[in-house]
């Protein structure tokens, strides 16, 4: 599977779904997913799926996630979940000042993103502590 934060979407979801049923609250709502003309998902400039759901990975990126790993071809394989393809040096320069840079952005996306309800704030500490270990060289 990608790194991408599954387990704690999972309680977000479920967290929504209870407070939905028990009291009415209505969860948040997300943009669809982007489907492209060629029928899959539609990606950004990073690689990354367009729409849906967002995470602070996906809007502070410093990797490619992608929803199937890639064969040598480059066509899709539907064997495993996900992968992962970190950005190389030159590219987290371009985007990113220096790891506190980085790490400023991914905070205040972290944060935008538990205010709107799209993640439970007891789950964001794994989540920062990870941020805070990526080096922008």
């Amino acid at each position: 599977m990608n790194s991408l934060p599954h387990c704690e979407l999972f309680s977000m979801g479920l967290h929504h779904l209870v407070e939905w049923v028990a009291n009415g609250t209505v969860p948040p709502r997300a943009d669809r997913l982007e489907v492209g003309p060629d029928g899959r998902f539609a990606t950004d400039e990073h690689g990354n799926t367009r729409g849906g759901v967002r995470t602070a990975q996906l809007d502070v990126p410093h990797s490619t996630y992608r929803p199937n790993p890639t064969r040598p071809d480059g066509t899709s394989s539907h064997l495993t979940i996900g992968s992962d393809e970190p950005f190389d040096a030159a590219k987290l320069r371009e985007l990113y000042r220096d790891s506190a840079d980085y790490l400023q952005r991914f905070e205040r996306r972290l944060d935008q993103l538990i205010s709107e309800g799209w993640l439970l704030a007891e789950d964001a500490g794994d989540l920062r502590r990870e941020a805070r270990e990526l080096e922008i060289p």
